[in-house]
């Protein structure tokens, strides 16, 4: 897992692996806050994916994980 230090961090990360220029609405503010680290929205991450790649689960049998390692490369896996 990847541990994400800054917002300048997270958007640059979320760019380079996903094409994501506006990164602060994938952040979870709830965890973030709790946590006092940036945590990734899962849901909305999947949200994005669908919007981009359809229904992955159920048109591909795979999960949001494997559809990230697919379309995106291994490097992008520790999300």
């Amino acid at each position: 897992m990847i541990e994400i230090r800054s917002m300048t961090e997270f958007a640059m990360l979320m760019k380079s692996f996903f094409g994501i220029k506006a990164a602060n609405r994938f952040i979870d503010p709830t965890i973030t806050q709790l946590s006092g680290k940036i945590a990734l929205d899962l849901f909305a991450l999947d949200d994005y994916l669908h919007a981009k790649h359809g229904g992955y689960e159920a048109e591909q049998g795979i999960s949001m994980s494997e559809l990230i390692t697919k379309e995106y490369g291994a490097s992008t896996s520790p999300y």
